[in-house]
């Protein structure tokens, strides 16, 4: 009589939909294997796609970051610094100031001092200490993961992995606010553009879409997969990116510089609003070479899942 209602229970289609999207996402998916009824009930509901974040939940921020995604990637989901506060980043633990470096920086090609005087002389001014409050994500970051061991790897590099297609939080964005920091030796320059699923498009200062620039509208939202293939399908000479994600909404901070730049308050304004509107937005600095074309980030191939975008070389 047990076993007659206990099956009863496992083959009505409502209980088993009501209970999964009460048990953690790795098992859920695990549940597919149990027989082709339920693998049709989970790839199918509603509302068990929307807790194995794979279909969008509307809402607005703070958001909930995906817990396998965040596990499987960490360098993606770092948090940020606590809520409220004004950080700066830093990677190693000592940084330079940035007003001393862009000093130094203008000192040295006025040739009035040798690099070698330079360092010696502002040596005590040079650095300050900062904690390592949020640090770049860099190509070194992805050497430690599991997704770069052995037959990990490969089934990381299948083109149907779940990994691609899920949602990197709820709810989802459709698109976010990129800021680009560059450096080289004719100066800094900090850009932003807009990235979406089909496509990526440069703004103005105020984070707008100038008018003689097409708005990408309305589309799907961002899946895992774009945003990996963000970091390592492209090319350059990067240095690293920080993702900040609006797990406490409108306390989310933005820093206030990266390396050597200062991120002026206009640019943070932009930055918080996007946050706020979007869940995310994403730091990209680099240092440019002056030596040549770029060739592709710094990213063995075992870690790209497409080839490089296209360049304009």
């Amino acid at each position: 009589m047990e076993s007659k209602a206990r099956n009863t229970v496992l083959n009505t289609t409502e209980i088993v939909e009501a209970v999964l999207v009460h048990v953690d996402p790795k098992t859920v998916l695990l549940a597919r294997r149990v027989c082709a009824k339920w693998n049709d009930l989970i790839s199918n509901s509603p509302s068990i796609q929307q807790h194995l974040f794979f279909r969008p939940i509307p809402g607005t921020t703070p958001v909930v970051l995906n817990p396998m995604l965040a596990k499987a990637f960490p360098p993606f989901f770092r948090r940020p610094a606590p809520a409220g506060s004004d950080y700066e980043v830093s990677a190693p633990s000592k940084r330079f100031k940035p007003e001393v470096w862009a000093r130094q920086i203008q000192e040295m090609f006025s040739f009035s001092r040798t690099p070698p005087e330079l360092g010696v002389q502002t040596q005590e001014e040079t650095y300050d200490e900062a904690p390592d409050v949020h640090p770049h994500f860099t190509p070194d970051d992805l050497k430690s993961l599991p997704l770069a061991q052995g037959r990990l790897n490969a089934a990381f590099r299948y083109e149907g992995a779940t990994w691609r297609a899920m949602l990197p939080c709820q709810p989802p964005p459709t698109s976010f606010i990129c800021l680009e920091k560059v450096e080289s030796m004719g100066g800094t320059g900090q850009y932003f553009r807009r990235i979406a699923e089909n496509g990526d498009v440069a703004l103005d200062d105020d984070g707008e879409v100038p008018k003689d620039k097409k708005d990408l509208g309305p589309g799907p939202p961002v899946r895992m997969e774009t945003l990996f293939h963000l970091v390592t399908g492209g090319w350059g000479d990067k240095n690293g990116w920080i993702w900040i994600w609006a797990t406490r909404g409108s306390q989310t901070p933005i820093p206030k510089d990266v390396g050597f730049s200062v991120i002026d308050e206009a640019r943070r304004e932009v930055m918080k609003r996007a946050v706020q509107r979007d869940g995310l937005c994403l730091i990209e600095s680099s240092v440019t070479q002056c030596t040549g074309p770029p060739g592709p980030w710094a990213f063995d191939n075992k870690f790209r899942v497409k080839p490089p975008y296209n360049q304009s070389w």
